[in-house]
């Protein structure tokens, strides 16, 4: 990374212009302020600069968006930048496979482990063969406690590269978690061997003797890396795994306040973190959460923290009920209340939820998106069939909007992100149409039997960032 620092100098020695190489130049800063080979302080300056420059030069760069957001994701701890950012950047290209990959990690700090997962495979797909997308992958399986796959894609990622060592590292991970200490402690002492003895490798080395019980060997490991600390940079954030692996609450959360202090990367995962589960009852730990604002203040309505959820939201309407309305009021009523009976069945059958019903239509809810697409499918061919035989003046037309995203329960209704978008892409849909948006249809394609086309790129009232939005043909 030292290297690749002065080669991408080089590029722009030669030309200043060149937004690419000053993208290169963060990400190479970022890599070495996250893995901690210096201080953060000392790295992510430099990697915001370069990045900064890089926007300045071409702002409809994806990579120089990915490469602030991460920045702001790792090190600014700036959540709502960083998502606009890392949004943008799979906006601008979707074909980006870092930006998705940079998107997830920060999905799975967020706790929002099932969209991670969903931008890690499409990272995947676009570069199948990298090493960091495919142990990222494993990494966001192993935070979602889904610790046999989190084996089974480590085990894929080294049959890429056996020699890979951080594939290694992470693998010792769900073997921990499952108690397979042998397993573990073999697949880190590869790590370990192959970086030279890393401080990070030592550490959870360290971690996992302590979890097996071999308390000596783990604290003869950190009175190593603690002599360390008196010739290089010892970053606290791995002392404290290995005082947390001994049990020792104390020196755990101690070590936890120096990485909040020295700006610590690995510190965005902690909510998630099944290693740090020990410390979860103690106070002390859940004040260093809310510092972070990965946990809301106990004195804070409960709207930001446990009503939040994620969920696939649809919207309906019938177009042109009002005119409907106005020719024949009793009869347009009939046939609102005939076309809500529908629905309500077709609801039923799809596992969704009637929010409410505003005028002539529906807000629903859905636990997948996969089913809030069939369901809405299912409608708009049942419609058309209701449709059939009647008088064009008497035949209802619905248009559907989908999205998921976060939502806050209040009451029995929802408000949030995830409300607003599906509410405002509804009107986009033509009678009998179904508008998604990208985050649908990543989840539900090659799944659900249905076709889309791009529709287009839209700025929505009240929503930070464009939204990419989809029609079904």
């Amino acid at each position: 990374m030292r290297r690749s620092i002065e080669l991408f100098g080089q590029a722009i020695e030669q030309d200043r212009t060149f937004a690419l190489a000053h993208c290169g130049l963060a990400d190479a800063w970022a890599q070495i302020g996250w893995l901690e080979f210096s201080a953060p302080t000392e790295a992510f300056p430099q990697a915001r600069e370069a990045a900064e420059k890089a926007l300045a030069l071409d702002d409809h760069l994806a990579e120089a968006h990915a490469s602030i957001g991460f920045v702001d994701f790792l090190y600014e701890h700036n959540w709502e930048r960083a998502e606009k950012e890392l949004r943008r950047a799979v906006e601008l290209n979707p074909g980006y496979p870092v930006g998705h990959q940079f998107y997830a990690d920060y999905l799975k700090a967020m706790g929002r482990l099932d969209e991670a997962i969903v931008e890690m495979r499409l990272a995947l797909k676009l570069d199948p063969v990298s090493m960091a997308v495919n142990t990222g992958l494993g990494h966001v399986l192993y935070l979602s406690r889904d610790y046999d796959a989190a084996i089974e894609q480590y085990r894929r990622a080294l049959e890429i590269d056996p020699g890979f060592g951080p594939a290694h590292l992470w693998f010792g991970r769900p073997y921990l978690q499952k108690r397979m200490y042998a397993e573990a402690i073999a697949e880190i002492q590869l790590a370990v061997d192959a970086s030279g003895g890393s401080t990070i490798s030592l550490a959870v080395l360290a971690h996992a003797y302590a979890s097996a019980g071999r308390g000596e060997e783990a604290r003869k490991i950190l009175g190593e890396l603690l002599d360390r600390s008196r010739s290089r940079y010892l970053p606290s954030y791995w002392i404290a795994l290995v005082f947390a692996g001994l049990g020792d609450a104390d020196r755990a959360v101690e070590w936890l306040e120096r990485a909040y202090e020295e700006r610590s990367g690995w510190l965005v995962w902690i909510k998630v973190e099944p290693r740090f589960d020990g410390l979860r009852a103690d106070p002390r730990f859940s004040s260093l959460l809310r510092r972070l604002r990965l946990e809301a203040d106990p004195a804070t309505p409960p709207r930001d923290l446990a009503a939040r959820r994620l969920a696939a939201i649809m919207f309906t309407d019938v177009v042109g009920f009002t005119k409907l309305a106005q020719r024949d009021e009793a009869g347009a009523l009939r046939l609102l209340e005939e076309h809500r009976a529908l629905v309500r069945r077709i609801l039923a059958a799809h596992g969704g939820r009637e929010v409410k019903t505003m005028g002539d239509g529906f807000m629903l809810e859905f636990a997948s998106a996969l089913e809030s697409v069939r369901c809405a499918v299912e409608i708009q061919r049942a419609t058309a069939d209701q449709n059939s035989g009647r008088p064009a003046r008497e035949r209802i037309h619905l248009r559907v909007g989908i999205h998921v995203g976060d939502v806050v329960r209040e009451g029995n209704d929802l408000v949030g992100d995830g409300v607003n978008v599906a509410s405002r892409i509804e009107p986009l849909a033509s009678g009998g149409g179904i508008c998604l948006t990208s985050t649908v249809w990543d989840q539900v394609r090659n799944k659900a039997d249905v076709k889309v086309a791009r529709l287009r790129s839209v700025s929505l009232k009240n929503v930070s960032t464009p939204v990419e939005v989809y029609r079904v043909v």
